[in-house]
């Protein structure tokens, strides 16, 4: 008689289809993780949640149910969770999940009832942004999000170091589990085609966009024919202004034919664009385990990128790639020189972490840990 497959269900913002909502790196982690589980014979749902409208279909033996925000006058910042929870209770009486995933970012299982199979996912909340770039929390987020928390029957996290500052954040003693994010390891080549620094993932300040212009300035000064390419979401400010439109402010406009802007890219584009790269940048001030750095890792390729708490538990300063503080920009252009300036040196960082990742983010490796997690905490 065969293990009985399990019945997961993804609750989430966010997922990467053409028909939903743009995704990000929350998105992305649970495509990678769905698939891998369908892989080793388990059922996937994932509800999206606050779409431009309700549907559903299956893609790739993942069934998707998006739900939209309803008309209701008093949809606010309360009442969505509520309407999410009561959705999701309906799925469960009728599909009997033995897990429901739901991530810490805006405590989307504030409401749900205590009887639900609930695992919540560290992937870092809204708090925990604000904590890392040292602002005050909003009081209704950092409200829903430790609540959320509380009624969790257990906590995962991407990373060490999003659990011990989540738990700093909320003043929360909870036991949890760390299983990192996986990441495909097919389907990337190298084909160096220019002598370029790459950026890719969402164009907003706390992953250190707005960081690279005073970068790249000073590595372009030392080296004439280096390029800067960027690929991914663009965001509006507080100001009002994108964070895109911002970058080109600050970068000196004799520098601005050097830069090329790529814009959101299907998966199998940006492999493409990542195999034609030199080295990947990523300056970021918050992270939980980021996934654009283990899709570099994953390509194969030199990494220069910021040296705060998660970074430690991905790369190995001087080991495997070159990392500084993001707003060291005087080191973090060295970095990238020594790394345009040795060949044998990219060769050798990016076999480095591209065999730690063949090693440690697998998706069957994590997924099997998933899937272990699931059997020990869900629905019994």
């Amino acid at each position: 008689m065969g293990i009985k497959p399990l019945h997961i269900c993804f609750v989430s913002p966010e997922f990467p289809d053409q028909r939903l909502l743009p995704a990000a790196g929350i998105g992305f982690s649970i495509l990678n993780l769905a698939k891998a589980l369908i892989e080793q014979d388990h059922k996937v749902t994932v509800v999206v949640y606050r779409q431009q409208k309700s549907t559903e279909f299956t893609e790739n033996d993942i069934r998707i149910i998006a739900l939209s925000a309803t008309n209701n006058p008093f949809y606010s910042r309360f009442y969505w969770r509520v309407d999410l929870a009561r959705r999701v209770e309906m799925l469960h009486k009728i599909e009997s999940f033995d897990v429901i995933e739901v991530p810490d970012y805006e405590g989307s299982a504030a409401f749900f009832k205590l009887h639900l199979p609930i695992i919540v996912k560290l992937h870092g909340s809204l708090s925990y942004f604000d904590f890392l770039l040292k602002r005050k929390p909003k009081f209704t987020y950092y409200f829903f999000e430790k609540r959320a928390l509380q009624r969790a029957k257990f906590v995962t996290s991407v990373s060490h170091f999003a659990a011990k500052i989540t738990k700093e954040v909320f003043n929360l003693d909870f036991n949890h589990k760390v299983v990192f994010n996986a990441v495909a390891i097919d389907g990337y080549q190298q084909s160096e085609s220019a002598l370029a620094i790459l950026y890719f993932g969402s164009l907003i300040e706390k992953k250190g966009f707005l960081e690279l212009p005073a970068i790249f300035e000073r590595i372009a000064q030392e080296h004439p024919h280096v390029e800067f390419w960027f690929a991914g979401k663009d965001f509006i400010t507080g100001s009002g202004k994108s964070t895109k439109a911002s970058f080109f402010e600050l970068l000196q406009p004799k520098f601005h034919h050097r830069i090329k802007d790529f814009g959101m890219l299907p998966a199998p584009e940006l492999k493409q664009l990542l195999a034609q790269a030199s080295v990947c940048i990523f300056p970021s001030f918050a992270e939980a385990l980021p996934m654009a750095w283990l899709e570099a890792m994953a390509a194969g390729k030199a990494i220069a990128a910021s040296n705060i708490g998660w970074a430690e538990e991905l790369l190995t300063h001087r080991e495997n790639a070159l990392l500084c503080h993001p707003t060291d920009h005087d080191t973090f252009a060295k970095h990238i020189l020594d790394l345009l300036e040795s060949p044998e040196l990219r060769k050798s960082y990016g076999s480095k972490v591209q065999q730690l990742v063949h090693e440690k983010f697998t998706l069957e490796k994590i997924a099997k840990l998933h899937i272990d997690l699931y059997k020990q905490f869900g629905k019994h």
